[in-house]
């Protein structure tokens, strides 16, 4: 490939990226969020396997547009080359000034969030911490790319580490828990 960059990423780290971008760590933020308004638990496990179904298919279409279109550009590229320059333009400002930006946004009020709840002296607002977190994000990503990879893979093990941990505590003591 002409545009190909050198690759400095293990495949662990790169492996955990994607990882880390599927589960998301709104599943430990909306899950409650989620089940509030379902009267029952199964319509809630069913809306999750729905959820599941439809990113399946979402990432068979971006790995099919991916073998078909190998070059460097991902979304944009491929929204380019399937229906021209007017909507990649559209997607690109888009994700850079609502997609992308929001979801940091969001993720980072709800870690200042917890982080006031598990350090309730730190003299900082929620506005506040969120905001030092996304200059400590960013900073640290900006670094190297191995030192951002490298930081996402131990964020990625914990929160598979956290949801395993979660299963377990929640599926192996079920007598005391009431039917839902």
């Amino acid at each position: 490939m002409a545009n190909s960059p050198k690759r400095v990423v293990r495949t662990f780290d790169a492996t955990n990226m994607v990882a880390g971008n599927i589960i998301g760590s709104a599943i430990f933020l909306l899950s409650g969020y989620a089940a509030a308004p379902v009267p029952d638990g199964a319509w809630l496990i069913m809306a999750w396997i729905v959820g599941g179904i439809m990113a399946t298919l979402g990432a068979l279409a971006i790995a099919e547009l991916s073998t078909e279109f190998p070059d460097i550009g991902g979304d944009f590229l491929y929204l380019k080359k399937v229906y021209g320059t007017y909507p990649a333009f559209l997607y690109g400002w888009m994700s850079l000034m609502v997609f992308e930006t929001g979801s940091i946004a969001i993720l980072s009020i709800f870690g200042g969030k917890y982080l006031k709840e598990f350090f309730p002296g730190v003299p900082l607002s929620v506005p506040a911490l969120a905001s030092v977190l996304v200059i400590l994000f960013s900073g640290l990503h900006c670094l190297r790319i191995t030192i951002g990879s490298r930081f996402q893979s131990i964020l990625t093990v914990a929160k598979i580490g956290g949801l395993g941990l979660l299963s377990v505590i929640l599926f192996s003591n079920t007598s005391s828990v009431p039917a839902v």
